[in-house]
């Protein structure tokens, strides 16, 4: 018979709960994230989406300049150009101060997904975040 320590026993069933606490990487994700933006971050910077799924995507701009919220398939090449262009996934236009909400369909592919703003210079200045695209 196997003699176990009292801790031992107290460490396995603490992680045992802890653990059971922790949701997957999918509970997270969400089909109508908000953003919030200005010119220069994103608010959150980082969200995460089921995939292929069709995401109802609210963007706050508190800038005082129209700003260009985009997804990507690649990472954006600096500076953004043309080549960038169609690499958009999906975009949408917000006026400043305006709040503006879309739909889009996210992709198919778990994984990392930039998202940017893609007026010109606005990725050059560090306005871009990410897109976690999850499988269930």
């Amino acid at each position: 018979m196997i003699e176990r320590h009292p801790l031992t026993t107290i460490l396995i069933v603490f992680l045992a709960i802890a653990l059971s606490a922790c949701g997957s990487v999918y509970d997270e994700a969400t089909t109508s994230p908000t953003i919030t933006m200005d010119d220069f971050n994103f608010d959150p910077n980082s969200i995460t989406v089921p995939a292929d799924e069709e995401i109802t995507i609210t963007i706050i701009n508190n800038g005082p300049v129209e700003q260009k919220w985009a997804v990507m398939i690649k990472p954006v090449e600096s500076p953004f150009d043309a080549r960038d262009e169609a690499n958009i996934l999906f975009a949408i236009e917000v006026e400043a101060g305006e709040t503006t909400t879309a739909n889009f369909d996210s992709p198919a592919a778990a994984g990392e997904y930039e998202m940017v703003c893609v007026i010109p210079g606005q990725p050059d200045i560090g306005l871009f975040g990410k897109i976690i695209v999850v499988q269930p």
